[in-house]
């Protein structure tokens, strides 16, 4: 019997012989002919768990959203992947909760039109939201509500503009808006799938989608595949070299 074979075996064997709470601590060895993989990924998550098996990765995070404040007093995030169709909320939904939770005042806002799902989560009214307080309809102690869980709030989606092309809003108006938010959080994240590839859109999205990069301070670009990352790289890289928002890492997604 080979070596290696052989290594398995009594691997197997082992198991066997312990409870089954257990028996996951007991890893197969690592195939010799196989590299360990290397670390791509600013954090890899796994959704199919509880946040608290990922504890380690979402604190790394959290510092990394730390080091912006140092340059901002509150940093916004735009959550952003390189396919829009693949997008879930919940890592969204769980780096707020792991945020609030070190005593961050966090705003969570669902820049999604197409799935607007953080209301369902939050079980918040659709509107007034984020897409009215941008266009100065809402102020936003009526766009952002407070959840159970202290220092967490969260927008709505609202409604997005409906003319597609014209860019209707004043950037340094939203701007001014937009730092108003410092007297008030710690933290924006921003769950916008779309605004990874804005650009590159036919159709445009609304102007107001375009100009969150412009209006953003980094970028956490979100992954279910790995065979995306040279993509991902590519567009965050175009992004940052022509906006004002920098690229924080690529984030692997499990099931």
């Amino acid at each position: 019997t080979p070596p290696a074979a052989a290594e398995s075996d009594q691997h197997d064997q082992i198991k066997e012989n312990l409870p089954e709470a257990y028996q996951s601590e007991i890893r197969r060895p690592q195939d010799p002919d196989q590299p360990e993989p290397q670390p791509d990924y600013l954090a890899v998550i796994d959704l199919s768990r509880p946040a608290a098996a990922d504890a380690a990765s979402y604190e790394l995070l959290i510092r990394k959203i730390d080091e912006l404040r140092a340059h901002s007093p509150c940093p916004r995030i735009i959550l952003t992947t390189a396919d829009p169709a693949d997008a879930s909320p919940r890592f969204a939904v769980n780096l707020g909760i792991a945020l609030a939770r070190q005593s961050f005042r966090v705003l969570l806002i669902d820049a999604d039109p197409p799935g607007s799902d953080l209301a369902a989560i939050f079980q918040i009214a659709d509107s007034p939201g984020f897409f009215e307080w941008r266009r100065g309809q809402a102020w936003i102690s009526q766009a952002a509500r407070k959840t159970q869980l202290a220092g967490l709030s969260v927008m709505a989606c609202g409604t997005p503009d409906a003319d597609q092309t014209s860019p209707d809003l004043d950037l340094n108006k939203e701007s001014h808006r937009w730092n108003n938010l410092t007297n008030t959080f710690d933290v924006v994240l921003l769950f916008s799938p779309a605004a990874l590839t804005a650009e590159s859109q036919t159709p445009p999205p609304p102007a107001s989608a375009r100009h969150l990069l412009d209006l953003a301070d980094g970028l956490l670009c979100l992954t279910h595949q790995s065979q995306n990352l040279t993509r991902l790289h590519s567009l965050a890289s175009q992004l940052t070299a022509s906006h004002k928002a920098s690229c924080l890492g690529p984030i692997l997604l499990k099931d």
